[in-house]
């Protein structure tokens, strides 16, 4: 029981420390920024020292930093259905070399739900003149009940069609509300999900300019040339 503890309290702890991989990222190019200029620096010329291993690390921090920056946006780029860069520069030369465009085309399908149309019932016609008035008020009963079939027939079909209705816009409700809180997530991850990466491509792109930079002075401090270095400045 003591192993099995320890072993889920290890897995515990593992599972949090993948929460934060730009932490551990982060780590590894400090320790390589160590090793790279402190731990295993260029070797020392009889002019000066080789400052080639430092601005290679430098290079390579910065093409690093430069890298995650590249591929955080064009992930968020991709989510909203944008393509990639390379494959619009293919498109376009395509259409420049072979002059062929988009063909912009489109059907529309128009669908619509026919109302009922009422037909009027099989009615009596109206007695000839000089009928008896018995005929006469017969006929008008007759077609008077027909009317009153129809009236109430249109009730009941706009009765139906408006709960159809309100069931279809309830549901188009709630389907435009998941596209709408789906669209704010996207919208939430584009803009401020992705701050820790592009913060952490920015800082090591900064951190590998100022190594680079600093490269030839950082070399000579390592070589304990602290005195040239302070005569320069």
């Amino acid at each position: 029981m003591g192993l099995s503890y320890s072993l889920s309290i290890i897995q515990g702890r593992f599972r949090i420390a993948k929460e934060n991989p730009l932490l551990w990222y982060s780590l590894l190019l400090t320790a390589g920024t160590a090793i790279a200029v402190w731990f295993w620096p260029a070797p020392v010329t009889d002019a000066s020292p080789s400052d080639f291993r430092i601005r290679f690390w430098g290079m390579t921090l910065q093409l690093i930093g430069a890298w995650t920056v590249w591929h955080d946006l064009t992930d968020s780029a991709r989510k909203f259905g944008k393509t990639s860069l390379l494959a619009n520069t293919i498109e376009w030369a395509k259409r420049l070399i072979f002059g062929h465009g988009h063909a912009v085309g489109g059907t529309f399908a128009v669908t619509a739900d026919s109302c009922a149309s009422f037909q009027g019932k099989a009615r009596k016609p109206q007695p000839p003149d000089g009928s008896p008035w018995e005929s006469r008020i017969e006929t008008l009963e007759y077609n008077l009940s027909k009317v009153d079939e129809e009236l109430s027939q249109a009730f009941r079909q706009i009765t139906d069609t408006e709960t159809k209705l309100k069931d279809q816009i309830k549901e188009e409700s709630k389907k435009r509300e998941e596209a709408h809180k789906e669209i704010q997530k996207d919208l939430h991850e584009a803009i401020v999900g992705n701050y820790a990466t592009l913060v952490f491509g920015a800082f090591w792109v900064a951190i590998g300019i100022v190594v680079s930079a600093l490269a030839p002075e950082i070399a000579k401090v390592v070589a304990g040339q602290w005195s040239v270095v302070w005569r320069t400045m």
